[in-house]
């Protein structure tokens, strides 16, 4: 999902010691960057059909827009994107498993130009709340969250990992919200204590 600030100065982190240890980090996210995922997986979790709530997910339209991960996508990607997603909504609908749903998901899409990896994840993610929260048992890794594994020292060779080669505090987190938690901090994970 949204993982801004990117790439972001040590003052886009109010309140963040320097340096932090992970629980200080986990706690400034719960207070500044949780909520906000929670609303807009909230968004998708309420909308009343999930033919809907794939139409939105497609076109990467959230409560106030379109979502910054997907900005610079193009309209067509997008719109083509949607006409291939739509018609897997029975599929979806009978995934037992985050990990099906993006699989499914992938594989529609697949040969979309403009489209790729965060793309796959984020539909997928936005889907799963649709779907009584079938989010992910582990963390993804795709392009931030890659490099905040990788600042972590974390094998971020893999397409993901499990919650349990994290530091104790981040078990306070879902896997999904790990992996934003990953995007968004990782400027500031190398100097973790």
């Amino acid at each position: 999902m949204r993982c801004s600030p990117s790439h972001s100065s040590w003052a886009k982190f109010p309140g963040l010691p320097d340096p932090p240890s992970a629980n200080d980090i986990v706690d400034h996210y719960l207070v500044h960057h949780k909520p906000r995922l929670d609303g807009d997986l909230a968004h998708f979790r309420n909308i009343s059909t999930l033919m809907e709530a794939l139409d939105a997910a497609a076109m990467a339209q959230g409560p106030k827009g379109k979502f910054s991960h997907q900005q610079r996508l193009r309209w067509k990607s997008l719109n083509e994107s949607r006409t291939l997603l739509l018609p897997c909504e029975a599929r979806l609908n009978q995934a037992t498993s985050f990990d099906e749903i993006l699989q499914i998901i992938r594989t529609a899409i697949l040969n979309v130009n403009g489209v790729g990896v965060l793309y796959y994840y984020d539909t997928s993610l936005r889907v799963a709340a649709r779907l009584d929260d079938r989010f992910p048992k582990d963390v993804y890794l795709h392009a931030g969250p890659r490099e905040g594994a990788k600042a972590l020292r974390l094998d971020h060779s893999k397409d993901k990992l499990p919650v349990s080669v994290f530091a104790p505090a981040f078990s306070r987190l879902q896997p999904h919200e790990i992996e934003n938690l990953l995007c968004i901090y990782r400027s500031v994970l190398p100097r973790m204590i």
